[in-house]
Parts: structure tokens; sequence; C-alpha cells
């Protein structure tokens, strides 16, 4: 079986000698908590603030935090690299914060999951029975030249063959720099724990989703 996306990006970064990764688990992620979790190589260390947005959300964790937290970590040591995985829809939350890597040259470098939608959320509107809203998919900038607009390095990457020179790319930059990767939006993550009333709601959400699609609502 050919490996993920998740799994080449942390087979990467451990070549490269990361051993832990800070960061708050959601949406896009979730793929890539689920590898690290299996993999066991790297630590994942979970941050989360905004008690109210964490509740919120189903006390699943607070989302657009991460590169305004990897400013402040680069901040304090600028000869140790930090990389930010996150999510599209946490990222485009606060795209501000990536002028601040560049307006401080702060050299931080951010790997874009881009599912185009709240993973997250919409799982768990079909974990539910419901049929996910059009609200829980959005379009997105070209992540890529948005770094390149702010005076910065963008990179793409659409398939795994892609992966490898795509990071070694972000790495060797000098400066802030985003790599944008596709995913299939359609992967679902492992979950440790599967009941059978949910495996139900979630076939009921399917179907119901076809009907929709079928009726051209």
């Amino acid at each position: 079986m050919s490996a993920t996306v998740a799994e080449i990006l942390i087979d990467t970064l451990y070549q490269l000698g990361v051993r832990q990764i800070f960061g708050v688990v959601g949406d896009a992620l979730n793929p890539l908590t689920d590898a690290i979790r299996r993999d066991k190589r790297i630590a994942w260390i979970g941050v989360r603030h905004e008690e109210g947005a964490a509740l919120a959300s189903f006390n699943n964790a607070a989302v657009g935090t991460s590169l305004g937290q990897a400013n402040g970590i680069q901040a304090l040591d600028r000869e140790r690299q930090v990389v930010v995985a996150v999510g599209d829809g946490g990222f485009t939350m606060l795209l501000g914060e990536f002028m601040t890597s560049v307006e401080h040259g702060l050299p931080v470098k951010v790997v874009v999951f881009n599912n185009r939608e709240w993973g997250l959320v919409h799982l768990e509107m079909e974990e539910a029975g419901l049929p996910a809203f059009a609200g829980s998919e959005f379009p997105n900038p070209d992540f890529a030249a948005f770094a390149r607009s702010c005076g910065a390095q963008g990179y793409t990457v659409r398939t795994p063959e892609e992966l490898d020179h795509g990071l070694q790319q972000l790495l060797e930059t000098p400066g802030p720099a985003i790599l944008d990767v596709f995913i299939d939006p359609d992967e679902l993550p492992v979950m440790p724990h599967i009941k059978m009333e949910q495996i139900w709601r979630f076939g009921l959400a399917k179907v119901r989703e076809s009907l929709i699609a079928m009726r051209g609502a």
C-alpha cells in the first residue's frame, strides 16, 4: 500500500531530527495526528487556549492559533526551525499572522493541509446522521501565491510523489515560507473507538447526501 501524505511528512520530519510536534488537533489535521499516533516516533504535544472556542466546538479544540504560537516560539529561538502543520480552515482564520512572520523576519515554515473543507465539522455532522451542510466546504486562495504576495516564498504539492521535493524546497528556504499540500477531502481518520450507532448514523448521513445530490438540491 502506498504511503499517505501524512506518513511521508512524518518520516521526513523524523529524518530531519524532529521528535516533538506542538499543535491543536482537529479538522484537516486529523490524518496527521492519527498517523503520529500510529507511528510513535514523534510525540504529539497538544496545546490549546481560547477555552470558550474549544467548548463551542464540542471541546475538540480551538482553531486558528498555531501560526501565532509558532511566531512566538520562533522569536524566542531563531536558531531552531519551527514548522507549523495547520489545516486550511484554521490557517485562513488568521492569515495576517504570516505577515507578522515576514515583518519580523521569522523563518517559520507552514505546511497547509488543504482539503477545502472543515473536515472535522463535516465528519461531526455525518456522525450525527445529518448530511453535511454546504457551509462545511469552502474555496481557498492559492496559498503559495499568497506567500509570495507577502514577500516570502510559497510552494504547492498536489500529489504524494511531489511531497519530498516540496518539503525540501520549504525547509531550504531561508525565511518564512508556505507549502500548500492538497489532500483528499474524503479520507477519513482512523478513530480509536467506533460505536455501532456511529456507524449507523454515518451511513444514514451518506444516504441522505446521495439523495440530495440526486435531486440537485
